[in-house]
């Protein structure tokens, strides 16, 4: 019998949360950007940015997104964030990936919902063109969740 590697299987991704899906490498950088200070040990930015094993709430799962927000208020930052969670589909093989996200929860500072969906896919488009080579394609969706004025 042989073994599948499926490393190598073509992937989707049908429910991607922008800001849950971030590598801690990118959350530093972001971090970084905000001049917010986060935790140096990863095990521990890993328990504020990860839902708990076991939720006793939606609340409980949510938290996680709570931390990333204050990260997500630039269009820079949207778009890094959005080529990070894009560049990682693509290295596990996912050829078609639904990215989601909420753009009212990017304008404490200031941007409007075109503004953070612009930079949001902007971010993909970069990581398509990146990989779109490297692999056969990569097709990207956004499902922005708002009402826009």
């Amino acid at each position: 019998m042989t073994a599948i590697d499926f490393h190598k299987l073509a992937k989707t991704e049908l429910h991607c949360h922008l800001d849950g899906s971030l590598s801690l490498e990118t959350i530093r950088h972001l971090a970084d950007l905000a001049k917010i200070e986060l935790p140096k040990d990863d095990a521990e930015l890993r328990h504020h940015v990860a839902a708990p094993a076991t939720c006793e709430s939606l609340l409980d799962y949510l938290e996680a997104f709570d931390y990333i927000r204050p990260l997500l208020q630039t269009k820079e930052a949207l778009t890094i964030a959005a080529y990070d969670v894009a560049k990682q589909a693509a290295l596990e093989n996912v050829i078609y990936i639904e990215v989601r996200f909420a753009p009212e929860l990017s304008m404490d500072k200031g941007l409007t919902v075109a503004e953070t969906i612009d930079a949001v896919c902007q971010g993909l488009r970069q990581a398509q063109e990146e990989f779109g080579s490297f692999f056969d394609s990569i097709v990207f969706g956004l499902i922005s969740l708002t009402d826009i004025p």
